[in-house]
């Protein structure tokens, strides 16, 4: 028995520190709900959750990314939506245009309707999404991963051809800036212009000439029969070049296939940037010739039976392409939609991961707790009478 080291008390209170510690340990998980409080408890755990909560914060914003994709989409698809019905009243009313009993001012009204809704398709053109356009010819990268890959949404290009030439306005030109009209043997019509005039041509595009009944060539004698001229043509190119002298010529290309194939005047030809204006075989006006008699209109109306046929046929088209853009675009939602779903799944397998690494089973946990609640008050008990065995030795000394 001994007085200076009194070994049980120190043995007591190591024991009492042990259970302390692990009760404010046990407390600490329960009120963070966190297995790990420090990086002694589980370093390689530690380091797993780690990379799984970073992969975890990467995958919200892919979801993010994702989901303001299919918001760009539904957006493009709403103006869509509204589109294809102008362009349904738009066919409707060429339709309309081409009644034998409609008169000229019935055709004036439908025209007015037909040339508004144009105007609010081109308008439709320029919307945004945030600041974004809806309809470019550029694709947008989405995020769809926590590892940055991108998938590329196609765009919706509402400047191509399909649409544009349902859009052009229509135009009067000045008769006497047309300089030349002549057909060759293949259908082919060509108009040498003015700038002016050519500025208002559209590939993709239509004129309607009218009024032509005779000419005579550069050279000749006799008229010449050109009232097979008249009728609404496809532009199907449009040539800038110069001419020996190295001044401007403009010349416009139509599709004059349906109304015959016999060579009327000569065409302007053009090589390598230049062109050879004929010097003979150019149709002049006559008192019923070209500058006199021809009215010609190009871009699109409806203000006669031609000019609505060409129109619907223009309209068709573009509802046709119209159709295929929304198609695409329902593909495109579809997949975002899908990789919406997916990136949620995996989003519910990491957290359900990272819990198991680093979350606290409160259960388990509480139990631990109170286990070590009594050791510390039981320690605490016996580090008292540990504290008290020495006494007895004093009791040897009085005695």
């Amino acid at each position: 028995m001994v007085i200076n080291t009194n070994v049980q008390a120190q043995q007591t209170a190591n024991n009492l520190n042990v259970s302390s510690n692990a009760l404010a340990k046990s407390l600490a998980r329960l009120s963070s709900g966190s297995k790990i409080i420090a990086p002694s408890d589980d370093a390689a755990g530690l380091a797993v959750s780690s990379r799984l909560e970073s992969q975890l914060k990467r995958l919200d914003a892919a979801i993010n990314n994702v989901v303001n994709a299919v918001s760009f989409t539904q957006t493009q698809d709403g103006f869509l939506k509204t589109i294809d019905k102008a362009f349904r009243r738009m066919s409707e009313l060429a339709m309309f245009a081409q009644d034998s009993t409609k008169s000229a001012s019935d055709l004036t009204l439908y025209s007015q309707e037909f040339t508004q809704l144009q105007d609010y398709v081109r308008q439709t053109v320029t919307q945004t999404f945030n600041s974004v356009k809806l309809f470019s010819t550029n694709s947008l990268a989405v995020t769809i991963d926590s590892t940055g890959t991108t998938f590329d949404m196609a765009p919706i290009d509402l400047s191509k051809t399909e649409y544009t030439s349902s859009l052009s306005v229509a135009q009067s030109l000045s008769n006497a800036s047309i300089e030349n009209i002549a057909r060759d043997n293949t259908g082919k019509i060509q108009l040498t212009l003015t700038q002016a005039e050519y500025d208002k041509m559209a590939t993709g595009g239509s004129i309607t000439l009218s009024g032509l009944t005779t000419a005579t060539v550069s050279g000749g004698s006799s008229a010449t029969d050109i009232s097979t001229l008249n009728g609404t043509f496809d532009i199907t190119n449009r040539i800038k070049t110069t001419n020996s002298g190295g001044a401007a010529v403009y010349v416009v290309e139509l599709d004059g296939s349906s109304a015959g194939t016999s060579a009327i005047g000569a065409l302007t030809t053009t090589t390598s940037g230049s062109a050879a204006v004929p010097s003979t075989g150019i149709l002049t006006g006559s008192t019923t010739g070209i500058a006199s008699a021809l009215v010609a209109k190009t871009g699109l109306d409806i203000t006669s039976v031609p000019r609505a046929q060409a129109a619907l046929t223009r309209i068709r088209n573009s509802i046709d392409k119209l159709a295929q853009d929304r198609a695409s675009l329902g593909a495109v939602q579809s997949r975002l939609n899908f990789t919406n779903e997916q990136l949620t799944v995996t989003k519910e397998n990491l957290s359900a991961a990272i819990s198991r690494i680093a979350d606290v089973d409160v259960a388990e946990e509480a139990t631990a707790y109170a286990r070590y609640q009594i050791l510390v008050q039981s320690g605490t008990s016996m580090l008292a009478q540990a504290n008290k065995m020495p006494q007895s030795a004093l009791q040897l000394l009085q005695n």
